[in-house]
């Protein structure tokens, strides 16, 4: 095992540096509620291990299901420490996390699970005969080992699909994950006085690898807060930057938008930022108003603008991919009436081409084509899907076929060696830097009533500050006297919220055939996203879910 790898890294800050503090809990979002040091952590990971070493987990999946961030760090760990591949699972309303939860369990077929106390899923486990391990009840190990693995055997799987559709588990070796925390340390420029702090959910990867691991990898402490004390009251999240003396803390745009427009700036006033060195962005859409107001709103509180740090990633090449300078903030470019914010370079080590799809050729400059990345951090691909990941993971241009790259599915451009993401090539919907299906949606909305048998399509769309979900419904029997388009659209508001926890933006109710299809009958959800950016024809829509708000329109 090279000294790198990231167990490697936890055994040796457990021995140089002991006492200094590995991670800080705020239970209640303000104040320190647990911590434990790095020779704690090592100890506890070591226990969580060796446990699992009694089930002979070594190459095996284990599910790791806890809201507490200290368990679940403790747990991921205790699975890299056994050899076994961690599977981050998140909490959820209880309908949408147990059905997604049995979607992964059918992908990888764990061994077991490591749960507490506070896992609402145990009844979902214990049904489909998935074995449990109680993080509160597992005992000192006697024998304190960490299993040699091998650098390039899966070691974490992250799960990319949405609730209903067909879950895709994204391989990470030891050795991608390994590489890309070297990027990240390099990136935000981690140095002996940093402090990480993260409220982001830890099943997510930007939560748990470019904050959690990144700084566990560095030697440095994490401060964790719940997602929900963030949500609550967005000002806790600059409160505890500011009282912790956090140097890098992250999140997508919408936190920073979602600090501009709820945050009581009165519980600000002794706020310090002066420290926050990487304020990192990335997930979804950056965008350049959201940066320049956060900039200015934030300076007299000492926040530098050069701290702003706009990136780009994704799961499959782990988690990092481009990012900015840091001290050198974020950098725009016009283009198309439009401003781009810049998502940086990428790291020494990588290549991130700009690439017509159709012809496997390279862009030139300014050219908008597919982003591919090829390096030591792009996973080998889906688990159990051979032949998605040779298409998706081992992509060739038509003039080198010795390297080999990610396709992405994302569109943007090169600048001067900076990489600009202009949209998706492929229909996923990014919300909240959550990625969503559409397939989801609209699955949710046919089982919903015998009226909605007939093909939707739901889409994102920009609405400038940040992106929202759209939905055009065909309705199978539009004519029926049980049908009521004031009843539907509230039903199907609440259906998606509480199956995908989405708010719709608007949900549009159409006729019988009108809905754009392909030849083949299949319907084009991007030639639906144009319709109803120019505005669909008053003859195709039976009612819209912001038209009854006031009124629907007549049948």
């Amino acid at each position: 095992m090279t000294g790198d790898l990231l167990v490697a890294r936890l055994e040796r800050w457990s021995v140089e540096r002991p006492g200094r503090k590995a991670m800080v809990y705020l239970g209640n979002g303000e104040d320190e509620t647990d911590s434990l040091t790095f020779a704690e952590l090592h100890t506890a990971a070591l226990d969580v291990s060796a446990r699992l070493a009694e089930s002979h987990v070594s190459g095996r999946a284990v599910l790791v299901l806890t809201r507490d961030p200290m368990r679940f760090a403790v747990a991921v760990l205790g699975c890299f420490y056994a050899g076994a591949v961690a599977v981050p699972c998140g909490s959820a309303p209880r309908n949408r996390v147990h059905e997604r939860l049995r979607s992964i369990i059918a992908d990888c077929r764990p061994l077991a699970a490591l749960v507490s106390n506070d896992s609402d899923e145990q009844v979902t486990l214990q049904e489909l005969s998935i074995a449990t391990i109680k993080l509160e009840g597992i005992e000192k190990a006697r024998d304190r080992t960490p299993v040699a693995s091998d650098p390039d055997a899966p070691a974490l799987l992250q799960y990319t699909s949405g609730s209903t559709g067909s879950p895709k588990g994204v391989i990470i070796t030891a050795r991608n994950l390994s590489a890309n925390l070297k990027m990240l340390s390099n990136g935000f420029a981690v140095h002996q006085d940093s402090v990480f702090l993260c409220w982001l959910p830890l099943f997510h990867d930007m939560g748990l690898i470019a904050h959690l691991l990144t700084a566990l990898h560095s030697g440095v402490p994490c401060i964790l807060m719940q997602p929900l004390s963030f949500f609550q009251r967005p000002e806790r999240w600059l409160k505890a930057i500011s009282r912790f003396g956090a140097t890098i803390s992250g999140g997508p745009n919408f936190a920073f938008e979602l600090l501009l427009r709820r945050h009581d700036r009165s519980r600000l006033l002794d706020c310090d930022l002066s420290r926050w060195e990487v304020a990192f962005c990335g997930a979804e859409v950056i965008r350049a108003s959201t940066m320049r107001r956060f900039a200015e709103s934030h300076a007299a509180l000492g926040l530098r603008a050069g701290a702003l740090y706009p990136c780009y990633g994704l799961a499959e090449a782990t988690v990092f991919v481009t990012g900015s300078e840091p001290g050198r903030g974020f950098r725009t470019e016009q283009r198309d009436h439009h401003e781009f914010v810049s998502c940086g370079r990428a790291p020494e080590g990588t290549d991130v081409i700009i690439v017509d799809p159709d012809e496997r050729t390279r862009r030139s400059d300014g050219e908008i084509g597919e982003i591919w990345v090829s390096g030591d951090h792009v996973s080998p691909g889906y688990w159990n899907r051979p032949e998605e990941s040779e298409s998706i993971f081992r992509a060739r241009l038509r003039t080198d076929t010795t390297t080999t790259y990610l396709r992405t599915g994302d569109l943007g451009w090169m600048s001067e060696g900076q990489l600009h993401f202009a949209g998706r090539l492929k229909d996923l919907i990014v919300w909240r830097g959550s990625n969503i299906h559409p397939e989801d949606i609209e699955a949710s909305a046919a089982e919903l009533d015998a009226g909605f048998t007939a093909p939707s399509a739901a889409f994102g769309i920009d609405l400038g500050e940040h992106e929202a979900v759209v939905l055009m419904q065909e309705i199978a029997r539009p004519s029926s006297s049980s049908f009521d388009a004031v009843t539907a659209l509230a039903q199907l508001t609440s259906v998606v919220v509480q199956a995908h926890g989405i708010p719709l933006f608007d949900i549009v109710l159409v006729r019988p055939g009108t809905l754009p299809r392909t030849t083949s009958g299949k319907i084009q959800r991007r030639r639906c996203l144009d319709l109803y950016r120019s505005g669909l024809p008053a003859e195709m829509v039976i009612a819209t879910l912001r038209s009854s708000r006031t009124r629907v329109s007549a049948d």
